[in-house]
């Protein structure tokens, strides 16, 4: 019997629905794999005389979609090889050997789908000693390479798809998801690759983005100290003579009731930013004044006039 794992049951129940078998049995060919078997000779091969019921008579009705998959991957890889060989055979010849040597592959001899010499010959008209021949024949145009890989399966089963579902959006006009997703399948690399282009980019943005988040935050940082900094210039009273001992908070002068009559040079501030320093004169003190004199002392009081600084005696 044939294996009936769950791999090959997932994969009948694929062709059951790709390949449009509906309740139909699967151990035979639908007309659209016999037309597509029609039309590749058709496109690939000078003689046009494969015949449409022989490619459908699928030998008494024994050959199911795998067989046939099998048989189109030994067909190509021979036109490849060999395309001389392959353009000057019979193409119903080639089309039978092929077929004689995918099922002798895929099923070992006392199995159901296992056929026999006698069913070919009983099918194809042709004597015992000319299918050896054929079959023989196409072994040495092979070079006895039978071996299949499964991604080599894949590929033919999808071109298969492919051709089923064109064929079917064609005649009916009708594209359904089974169709579809057949459609699709030579876009998922694209996709793949896309997906992966994609994912590149937003991480190249990701990574832009922070670098420029932390680059303007630490500018925004660097601007703000900068502005506390002007803000809170210091502004030194230039007075050698004066006879007050200033710190920073107040003025306080020499006790004593005595009047002060001084002559008391110009009060100077010097101011500095951060683009230029200079010397401006912010308010004079005129010469010669009298200042009076209290028990208490005198209070330098600063005064903030839009960005100037004036130091005054308040007395």
């Amino acid at each position: 019997m044939a294996p009936r794992t769950e791999a090959f049951k997932r994969l009948q129940q694929r062709l059951r629905r790709s390949l449009k078998y509906g309740d139909l049995r699967i151990d035979c060919l639908t007309a659209p794999l016999s037309q597509m078997v029609v039309e590749y000779f058709d496109h690939h091969s000078p003689y046009d005389y494969l015949d449409t019921d022989f490619a459908a008579s699928s030998v008494g009705g024994f050959v199911d979609p795998c067989t046939l998959i099998a048989a189109m991957i030994y067909l190509e890889r021979l036109r490849v090889r060999k395309p001389k060989d392959f353009l000057s055979r019979n193409p119903n010849e080639l089309y039978l050997a092929s077929l004689i040597i995918a099922n002798k592959f895929l099923f070992d001899g006392n199995t159901y789908d296992y056929l026999w010499l006698d069913d070919w010959v009983e099918e194809s008209k042709i004597t015992k000693s000319m299918i050896n021949q054929l079959e023989l024949r196409m072994l040495y145009d092979l070079e006895w390479d039978l071996m299949i890989s499964g991604d080599e399966y894949e590929h033919a089963l999808q071109s298969i798809e492919r051709y089923v579902a064109t064929r079917s959006l064609k005649q009916s006009g009708i594209l359904s998801y089974g169709d579809a997703h057949a459609l699709m399948s030579d876009a998922k690399p694209l996709f793949k690759h896309m997906s992966r282009f994609l994912t590149m980019c937003a991480s190249l943005a990701s990574a832009y983005l922070l670098v420029w988040t932390l680059s303007v935050g630490t500018y925004l940082t660097a601007q703000k100290a900068v502005t506390e900094m002007s803000t809170m210039n210091d502004f030194v009273l230039v007075n050698d003579t004066f006879p007050c001992s200033l710190n920073s908070e107040n003025a306080l002068c020499d006790s004593g009731r005595e009047e002060v009559d001084s002559e008391l040079p110009e009060a100077m501030v010097s101011q500095r930013s951060m683009n230029l320093l200079n010397l401006d004169v912010i308010e004079h003190i005129p010469r010669n004044r009298t200042l009076p004199v209290y028990d208490g002392s005198c209070v330098a009081h600063r005064s903030v006039f839009s960005k100037n600084v004036r130091m005054r005696l308040i007395c």
